[in-house]
């Protein structure tokens, strides 16, 4: 059954249902299948090992997963170097910022700010560049700083109707019902 994303396969979250079977049996004497879902880890686990213990070929697992035979290496390199953990989902979130401001900077504009309330992103700027301050930040960084620590309140910034420019090709009538004048 297709998962509704794009790829158009199958999602691991989506995968067929695992079969347990328990001491329960019906009326009829017969036993009774409980289906239990997997979770993403178990999923991952179940394609690294039919990969490392079944012999299945990559590319097999990966078209029964749903998923790319270079997803399913990514697993079997994960499961290697971290067990069943490092099959887990992992954050997406940088690990480190290199164009963030260093923390002495943004506490020096807070300070310049805090002591001279008027002065505004551009002068904070010109200070900054007085004192001798490396690397100096933009005056729209400044700006920031200066709204995450709630010294300014941020302005909604919405372009005015008569800031924008209807665009037109010069010399072309615009009617649509050109073709008649044209001949």
């Amino acid at each position: 059954m297709p998962c509704g994303h794009k790829h158009g396969g199958h999602c691991p979250q989506r995968m067929p249902l695992r079969e347990e079977t328990g001491p329960t049996k019906s009326k009829a004497g017969n036993r009774i299948l409980m289906l239990v879902e997997l979770s993403v880890v178990e999923q991952r686990y179940h394609a690294v090992m039919e990969v490392i213990s079944g012999g299945v070929p990559v590319v097999e697992v990966a078209e029964r997963y749903g998923v790319s035979r270079k997803t399913v290496h990514a697993w079997l390199r994960r499961y290697r170097q971290g067990g069943l953990p490092g099959l887990a989902d992992r954050s997406h979130r940088p690990r480190h910022h290199p164009g963030q401001l260093v923390a002495e900077v943004e506490a020096r504009v807070c300070e310049l700010r805090r002591t001279h309330p008027r002065w505004g992103p551009r002068r904070l700027v010109h200070e900054l560049r007085r004192l001798g301050i490396t690397p100096l930040p933009s005056r729209s960084t400044v700006y920031r700083v200066l709204v995450r620590y709630g010294l300014v309140s941020a302005i909604a910034r919405k372009r005015r109707r008569e800031d924008y420019r209807r665009w037109e090709r010069s010399g072309q009538c615009s009617c649509g019902n050109w073709m008649s004048w044209a001949r």
